[in-house]
């Protein structure tokens, strides 16, 4: 193989793998899911790929004990 062919070989690899790492695809929007009436849209994410964010209100200051489970 001549440095030439070569290097043009190496190139296209190049090339094809920036294309196809530039793509991207907008992520789906949740629906049908029991929870939906809770989410809101995500201000802090300015890339786009967390459309949605879940805020639980919960006091964790009113529990004293943990459960830990093991798989």
């Amino acid at each position: 193989m001549t440095v030439r062919s070569r290097a043009s070989g190496f190139a296209a690899i190049a090339v094809a793998g920036l294309c196809g790492g530039c793509n991207t695809v907008t992520p789906a929007a949740y629906s049908e899911v029991a929870s939906t009436r809770y989410l809101a849209p995500n201000g802090s994410d300015s890339s786009g790929r967390v459309p949605y964010r879940y805020a639980a209100s919960a006091d964790w200051r009113s529990y004293d004990k943990v459960m830990l489970d093991r798989w």
